[in-house]
């Protein structure tokens, strides 16, 4: 069925103006050719790894949107021995030999290949305090602050608040590890939330990286 969805695909390729996938089906129902597609756009590119380089080889153009900043792929588990004897084997004298590892992004190998480079310094989405935060932690340093541009009324919520729990500590074993009073403290906070008119309508979601167990005590 992939094959003859791959066959139909390529017969009307030609009639859609454009196409839009996930990057894991472009590689199966795209017949790789050199110049398939007149412009390729990448979108979250940094956190694509190096099995989406063919996206170059199907693109006669391209432009590619990433973030050196964010998440990168991480080659969890892959010794990097057994990746420099595989580049060694296949890929000698292959120019920037180095940015064909499990850690490398389709974006930080764009960056490598291609010097037109737009900074987007304008950000819409996120309240001042968290645009700064960004900026505190790594694009101010690196010359390219965020300008926050959403406006906000007089009245809004903080949209962010740090809580120390003095008395917080660990119970238990690392695979069933539970803190208590931090739990006790988020649960007060929650309650105290949806008492607040504020929060009316308001959706809530509580990440716990203590683990599972920590999870199923605060809910």
């Amino acid at each position: 069925l992939k094959q003859e969805a791959r066959r139909y695909m390529d017969a009307c390729r030609d009639a859609v103006p454009v196409w839009i996938m996930p990057r894991y089906l472009v590689a199966e129902m795209v017949d790789p050719a050199p110049g398939r597609y007149d412009l390729v756009i990448v979108d979250e590119a940094s956190q694509l790894g190096v099995e989406s380089l063919f996206l170059f080889y199907i693109a006669n153009k391209m432009i590619v949107v990433g973030d050196d900043q964010q998440i990168s792929p991480a080659g969890v588990g892959i010794p990097d021995a057994a990746v420099a004897g595989l580049q060694q084997h296949y890929l000698e004298g292959l120019p920037h030999l180095h940015a064909l590892s499990p850690q490398s992004s389709l974006y930080g190998n764009a960056k490598i290949r291609f010097n037109e480079n737009i900074v987007l310094r304008e950000h819409f989405r996120c309240m001042p305090e968290i645009i700064q935060f960004s900026n505190d932690l790594c694009y101010a340093s690196n010359g390219t602050p965020l300008d926050p541009l959403r406006a906000y009324p007089a009245n809004r919520l903080d949209p962010l608040v740090l809580r120390h729990v003095p008395d917080g500590h660990r119970v238990g074993k690392t695979q069933n590890a539970t803190n208590p009073p931090e739990a006790e403290a988020i649960v007060a906070q929650i309650r105290a939330c949806i008492e607040d008119p504020r929060y009316a309508d308001a959706t809530m979601g509580v990440i716990s990286l203590q683990g599972e167990a920590q999870a199923r005590l605060i809910e």
